[in-house]
């Protein structure tokens, strides 16, 4: 931080021609985007709030999170550097949303590529949390991890499996036809055996099973081509 400090006020991120030290800081510290930007950022509001500049050079306040509080800190100094010291960076995060709430994003579903998008809503954190329990029972089901996607994927899925319409209209359908084809094929037993006709339990059985046999056939065919 103070060597940051140093070239912001030396200037010498123009002496190479760079025009601004954020640039400086990935171009030749070897900074990541998110490093260089909390660096910079923390290292400006340093002559606004000097107890932040303490906190930092101390070591008592970690750079991440005193980038994290920048909104908010110049409302009350002391009570930030405290609270960002003692709490997680998650809880931080949350604290400085309800302090200065913002508008969300506008939804959005913006194409990526390959056929899939990126998708941007705002949702809140109860609701945040079960698509998290979500999440967890999908890998338990799996035996595997999955991304909130693939989990909001699962709970899509068994929401229209469940509602839709035209999931419902296709388990009808092959509920009537498979009892169509029972009702059929029931007939069909009853007419190999002529009436009257003694019947061993040997041939009953033979008769049951090609039944059976013949309706799963039928009703796994129906499936393939409902899915279809």
């Amino acid at each position: 931080m103070q060597v940051i400090e140093g070239i912001r006020q030396r200037k010498t991120y123009l002496q190479v021609g760079v025009e601004c030290i954020y640039t400086y800081c990935k171009e030749y510290l070897g900074l990541n985007k998110h490093d260089a930007y909390a660096f910079t950022k923390v290292n400006e509001m340093f002559e606004q709030v000097p107890e932040l500049k303490v906190a930092v050079d101390s070591g008592e306040l970690a750079v991440n999170k005193a980038a994290r509080i920048l909104k908010v800190i110049k409302d009350d100094p002391k009570y930030w550097i405290k609270e960002a010291t003692e709490r997680s960076q998650r809880d931080i995060e949350l604290m400085v949303a309800d302090a200065k709430p913002e508008n969300g994003p506008l939804e959005r579903a913006k194409p990526i590529g390959n056929g899939r998008r990126a998708i941007t809503y705002t949702c809140s954190e109860e609701e945040y949390q079960e698509d998290l329990r979500i999440q967890e029972l999908e890998s338990r089901r799996l035996g595997r991890s999955v991304s909130l996607g693939e989990a909001r994927a699962a709970a899509r899925e068994a929401y229209l499996e469940k509602n839709d319409p035209v999931q419902k209209a296709k388990r009808a359908h092959i509920r009537k036809v498979k009892e169509q084809n029972r009702q059929k094929e029931q007939g069909q037993a009853k007419a190999a055996i002529p009436t009257g006709t003694q019947v061993s339990p040997w041939r009953r059985f033979v008769e049951r099973r090609k039944l059976s046999d013949n309706q799963k056939t039928k009703c796994e065919n129906l499936k393939s081509k409902a899915q279809n």
